[in-house]
């Protein structure tokens, strides 16, 4: 009886081993599933996303080639088909959770391209129901930034994607790092006066210089500010506005003090002193 009793428990103590092993590779696939799950979701709401922003963007232009306004914005797009109402611009959601560690991870600048977009604000904004997460979207590079991201599934450790690009979605980026190997570290400002007919105006040619060991960036952007760097404007919306590798040029048509600010295609972004225009 003793030897039938210590087969019986030792039948029993390797069923229950059994058992918690079996049960914990479950629980293991379980949540390798869910996690699995959850990339895929993530990546398909970012596509729907995606496919929502590149055909905003193709509207805004033949809305602004038709409105014949060189002061037309993403703003006043928005403001025309959604009853006066704009998404939050980047400098209005940074009290947002989340927003700025985005904006630092990928150098993103205030500017008149870039929108916080929440559930109700994707609903709104972009047509898309039931999307639960937050995103940062720039129009101008029609790139899509989730505020909370999505875990690697086949990570050992807490590293998460916040883009298409990092998900295979093909969509390009550039890191914040690449802005710390940009050259570039100034801006020079040179202006002209100029007439046309009764019209005065100043010609301002922005140059960005460069110093050191890195990598040569182009300029991306050029911007310019009334109010001493309080609020930017992008300078493709002033008359003739040209890039050309390191400078950009466009023209101003009123009189005041004026600060500038480049962007060159890392990310970096570099201000000028104020300079003082007269017509």
């Amino acid at each position: 009886m003793r030897n039938s009793s210590g087969i019986t428990m030792v039948s029993l103590v390797s069923t229950v081993i059994v058992i918690i092993i079996l049960t914990s590779i479950a629980t293991v696939a379980s949540l390798q599933s869910y996690n699995q799950m959850k990339y895929e979701t993530f990546k398909a709401e970012l596509e729907e996303i995606q496919r929502e922003v590149d055909k905003i963007s193709s509207d805004f232009q033949l809305a602004k080639n038709n409105s014949n306004d060189s002061n037309y914005s993403y703003k006043t797009y928005f403001q025309s088909r959604n009853g006066g109402t704009s998404p939050k611009s980047l400098g209005e959601a940074t009290s947002e959770s989340g927003v700025n560690d985005i904006k630092t991870k990928y150098s993103l600048s205030d500017n008149a391209y870039t929108f916080y977009l929440d559930e109700s604000g994707i609903k709104k904004y972009l047509g898309i129901s039931g999307i639960e997460k937050s995103v940062l979207v720039d129009f101008s590079t029609k790139l899509v930034y989730s505020i909370e991201g999505c875990k690697d599934p086949d990570g050992n450790d807490d590293s998460k994607y916040y883009t298409l690009s990092e998900v295979g979605g093909g969509k390009t980026y550039l890191e914040n790092s690449e802005a710390s190997k940009s050259t570039s570290t100034g801006v020079t400002v040179a202006n002209a006066s100029k007439t046309v007919g009764k019209t005065k105006m100043q010609t301002v040619t922005l140059t960005l210089t460069r110093s050191g060991t890195g990598k040569n960036y182009e300029i991306k952007k050029a911007y310019y500010s009334k109010d001493n760097g309080a609020t930017w404007i992008e300078a493709n919306y002033l008359g003739d506005c040209k890039y050309s590798g390191t400078t950009v040029s466009f023209v101003i048509y009123e009189a005041g003090s004026y600060k500038f600010k480049i962007e060159d295609s890392s990310g970096k972004a570099l201000e000028s002193d104020v300079k003082s225009l007269t017509l």
